[in-house]
């Protein structure tokens, strides 16, 4: 008797915890419209889906608002950047995380787009001296 109680009650905490976990299960997959095959974000058509979490930063950025978008699949370091003139903000994906740097001026933007390396631009002219933990971060 004693061996049939002590079944149930493991059969009762299965359940529970996996009525915990799946509970806990969350949708992310991802579809063909927001990214390309190596997950690089990419814009669509739909304004839903065109905001980008940014390191350093406490609120999602919508990269539709204003930026202009440079593909850099030529390189191996930077994935992606997009630029919005009008607040001088630039968001840059390195690797599989997007950063944003500040003040940036529109000659900045057009010699790092038309650099030969966009990686070896970006550590000689951009990192560290543009920094949004320094300067002030637009508000989007």
């Amino acid at each position: 008797m004693n061996l049939l109680i002590f079944s149930k009650r493991k059969l009762y905490i299965l359940i529970i915890l996996l009525l915990i976990l799946s509970s806990c299960w969350t949708d992310n997959s991802i579809t063909i419209d927001n990214y390309k095959s190596d997950n690089n974000y990419i814009k669509s058509d739909n304004k839903d889906n065109n905001y980008v979490n940014v390191k350093y930063r406490s609120t999602k950025v919508d990269i539709n608002n204003n930026f202009v978008e440079l593909d850099t699949s030529k390189s191996s370091f930077i994935k992606w950047a997009w630029y919005d003139e009008s607040k001088e903000y630039m968001i840059i994906k390195l690797k599989n995380t997007n950063y944003h740097y500040c003040w940036i001026d529109r000659d900045t933007w057009n010699w790092f787009k038309n650099a030969d390396s966009f990686g070896k631009y970006f550590n000689i002219y951009i990192k560290n001296k543009f920094d949004c933990r320094v300067w002030d971060v637009p508000n989007y």
